[in-house]
């Protein structure tokens, strides 16, 4: 009676563990404004502070419209449309957990403003403005994704051509979306420091990053997935999306010292992908941190990508190397 009774007592310490851990990892993820100095040297973007904070600033002095949209569960969603030329792609990009579009695409929205596309920059669910509890890692949020490539279809017009873009859940984000299967408008994909399965991102953070083990509080916090989010966090397997994948060319990046997204699973990703690929690794960049660490050289790869399989010209680049020659 006493062994029981000490199992029981376990049981619950252990249930209300994971649900609290759960909930505050990912009940409505906290997000930092970029103009906030303070908030910014107390995150993990602090190292490019110099380069977010003006990127941001920059971004949001543009011409934005904001867009909504309705999720299935009935989340009010946002998102922010800047309109480019219209023989131009549309550049749909899906920030990471915990942060903005405002701040992981302070560089890629400014890029791709600059050469003339259009940027469709939503709000995930349960972050900033956006409607929603949970964040679920990548398997509601892909199913955003795909009423925002509608959207972005109906903002570009039939002739419009997609690149869904996605950093870390986002990433995950676009994989769910391909894995539901994505209209013929979406011509190419980066992913950028992606993890492949909510379930083995779970297993990765509480084995690797708080160096917890345990079978039964790993089992818990699935239980924990199931309740909160109404689906099994193992309905995900990004590697095996990708393995059936070959119309669209994938754009891969990360960082080899990235410690939330490990950069392996990428790297195997990359071999196992049958379409058109190209990996481009950071090999002093952290998580989401290769544009800003290797800012000319992930750029020159980018377009090459662009210029190879959707037939793009970058006149700015092209002028700066010509300028380059002659001097």
């Amino acid at each position: 009676m006493l062994l029981l009774c000490l199992i029981l007592v376990l049981f619950v310490i252990l249930s209300v563990m994971a649900f609290f851990f759960f909930r505050r990892a990912l009940y409505r993820p906290g997000t930092v404004d970029p103009a906030d100095e303070a908030a910014m040297q107390a995150s993990r973007w602090f190292a490019y502070s110099p380069i977010v904070t003006p990127g941001a600033k920059w971004l949001r002095e543009r011409e934005w419209q904001e867009e909504k949209i309705t999720a299935g569960d009935g989340a009010a969603l946002l998102g922010y449309w800047h309109g480019g030329a219209p023989e131009k792609p549309v550049l749909l990009l899906l920030h990471d957990y915990g942060s903005s579009p405002w701040i992981d695409f302070c560089l890629h929205a400014r890029w791709a403003i600059r050469q003339g596309w259009s940027v469709l920059m939503p709000v995930e669910r349960a972050h900033g403005e956006s409607g929603g509890n949970w964040c679920t890692l990548g398997l509601r949020e892909g199913e955003d994704c795909l009423l925002w490539t509608e959207r972005a279809s109906e903002l570009a017009g039939p002739d419009g051509r997609l690149v869904l873009g996605g950093m870390g859940l986002g990433a995950a984000a676009v994989l769910r979306a391909l894995d539901r299967g994505l209209p013929e408008s979406v011509k190419a994909l980066v992913l950028d420091s992606p993890f492949f399965s909510p379930k083995g991102q779970i297993r990765y953070m509480v084995r690797d990053r708080l160096r917890m083990r345990g079978f039964l509080l790993l089992l818990m916090l699935n239980g924990c997935a199931c309740l909160c989010w109404g689906r099994a966090p193992g309905s995900l397997d990004g590697a095996e999306v990708l393995k059936k994948n070959e119309r669209l060319p994938v754009f891969f990046a990360h960082g080899k010292e990235d410690s939330m997204t490990p950069y392996a699973p990428t790297e195997q990703a990359f071999r196992d992908t049958q379409a058109p690929k190209v990996l481009f690794t950071g090999e002093n960049a952290g998580h989401g941190d290769c544009a800003f660490s290797e800012g000319e050289r992930y750029f020159t790869a980018l377009e090459d990508f662009f210029r190879q399989h959707l037939g793009e010209r970058f006149p700015l680049r092209e002028k700066t190397k010509n300028r380059a020659k002659r001097s």
